[in-house]
């Protein structure tokens, strides 16, 4: 199974996401976070299961190709995508800053995660951020994920390849989609944030996802609980 994971912020600026990865922490002893990631109560990822139908706002994609300019940040492998195109989720735009990955999946359906899991950020003009995950399984090989594993700094820094790439490579074409309110995955789990995710799965290779935990071999924060929130589903 994988899905698209699409994540509005209101509160939080580029500048303060970037701050937030920086900062030293461990994935191995996500329980010593602190801050909203002990004591909320509208943390995130989740396991979808139980889900409400409803009439819910379109989400559209529209990304081209750009060079890779791909950094090892010390967390994950991140490739900075400015001018990449955007999303528009009902009148909202959304454009693309840069996207990342995790292993496993952070998000699950019915208890099963993916191999891995992308975020693609995006900001709007008020400065609200929009996050965009796709859950990744072993299948056929992904040509951009190929690219980027494949040419990843092996330790903190950034390296420009001389190739493209689009990041729509990395979305499902069916934009339906599960949606509930819920936080950062990251330091410092900030909450009411927006999560849409998508019912769709993309296929990569074993040989990608390899190259990746070679690196990264688990870097996805565990699932948090419900608490009674709703997850509504798209028609």
């Amino acid at each position: 199974m994988r899905l698209i994971v699409i994540a509005v912020l209101s509160l939080l600026s580029c500048q303060k996401w970037n701050e937030m990865i920086g900062k030293h922490w461990s994935y191995e002893k996500p329980e010593e976070w602190g801050a909203s990631c002990n004591t909320g109560r509208l943390q995130s990822p989740v396991d979808i299961q139980k889900t409400t139908h409803a009439n819910l706002e379109s989400v559209r994609i529209d990304y081209s190709d750009t060079p890779l300019a791909i950094t090892n940040n010390g967390h994950t492998i991140q490739v900075n995508a400015a001018g990449a195109g955007g999303i528009t989720v009902g009148e909202t735009r959304f454009n693309l800053v840069q996207y990342h990955f995790h292993a496993r999946s952070e998000h699950a359906i019915q208890g099963a995660t993916a191999d891995m899991e992308v975020h693609f950020v995006h900001k709007d003009a008020a400065g609200n951020i929009a996050v965009v995950g796709v859950l990744l399984r072993k299948g056929e090989s992904n040509p951009l994920l190929k690219a980027i594993v494949e040419n990843a700094p092996k330790e903190k820094g950034e390296k420009t390849v001389s190739t493209r790439g689009n990041p729509a490579l990395l979305l499902p074409p069916s934009r339906g989609y599960y949606t509930y309110v819920g936080s950062l995955t990251t330091p410092d789990c900030s909450e009411g944030l927006k999560w849409i995710v998508m019912k769709m799965p993309v296929e990569v290779s074993e040989q990608e996802i390899a190259l990746f935990r070679a690196m990264y071999a688990n870097n996805a924060r565990p699932v948090q609980a419900l608490n009674n929130r709703i997850i509504l589903e798209s028609e």
